[in-house]
């Protein structure tokens, strides 16, 4: 007798560790250094260049990120509110228990990046990129992802929960204990590196003629045997 498959689930993210309380300091980012236990509220540093900067034990609220151009950031230890991080350019960045929530990552460049115990909560990261990236024990939460690129990147416990997926990109990504919940998975790419992963029954209709062409399948939409038959041979019985 087959055994029944052992439905595995993520191991969840950590959060961040933030001090009790937090002195708030002025909403000014310096394009090199370290911003360290701290709250600001209403940044903007929307297009600014920051090299090698760290930013540990850090809350910030409102403000803007947006096209700015960040050289292997490190942040670690982060809760962002509603920051606008779209088309930042956050290649090969080290992220480490980190909290997202309602922030605007459309678009953002984060490929090669190391991204672990991270949460992103109602947050729009459609048309983003995480190419190559090493996301692990990270959970995405009422997100938008519609046309983001997960192409060669390593998922590992990593939960999409109540997520728009529609035409993003797995191609050549390897997944472990990967997890889908009532999520729109519609026009997946590279549905064949999901290899393992587990979904709900109903999402399986959005993947159904996707996993039939990943298997070589034809779909014959409506032919019955009789009719089948009735189109071969023109002989009859006598």
């Amino acid at each position: 007798m087959r055994q029944a498959r052992v439905v595995t689930t993520p191991k969840p993210p950590g959060r961040p560790r933030l001090a009790a309380t937090l002195p708030d300091a002025p909403a000014v980012l310096e394009p090199e250094g370290i911003l360290q236990d701290c709250c600001l509220e209403g940044l903007d540093a929307a297009g600014g260049t920051f090299e090698l900067v760290e930013i540990l034990g850090v809350h910030l609220t409102g403000g803007s990120l947006a096209g700015s151009a960040w050289r292997r950031p490190v942040w670690a230890d982060v809760e962002f509110a509603d920051v606008d991080l779209a088309n930042a350019v956050l290649t090969d960045a080290g992220w480490k228990r980190i909290a997202l929530t309602r922030c605007r990552v459309t678009g953002a460049d984060l490929s090669q990046a190391v991204i672990t115990d991270a949460t992103f909560t109602d947050c729009a990261v459609n048309l983003a990129s995480l190419r190559f990236a090493r996301l692990t024990r990270v959970v995405f939460s009422g997100c938008r992802l519609d046309g983001a690129d997960f192409g060669g990147a390593q998922l590992t416990d990593v939960w999409f929960d109540h997520c728009d997926l529609t035409g993003a990109t797995f191609a050549q990504a390897t997944t472990t204990r990967v997890r889908f919940t009532a999520s729109r998975l519609e026009d997946l790419h590279g549905v064949e590196s999901l290899r393992g992963s587990t979904i709900e029954p109903r999402d399986l209709l959005d993947l159904a003629h996707l996993l039939a062409g990943a298997l070589g399948l034809e779909v014959a939409w409506g032919q019955t045997a009789t009719e089948g038959r009735s189109r071969g041979s023109p002989c009859h019985r006598t």
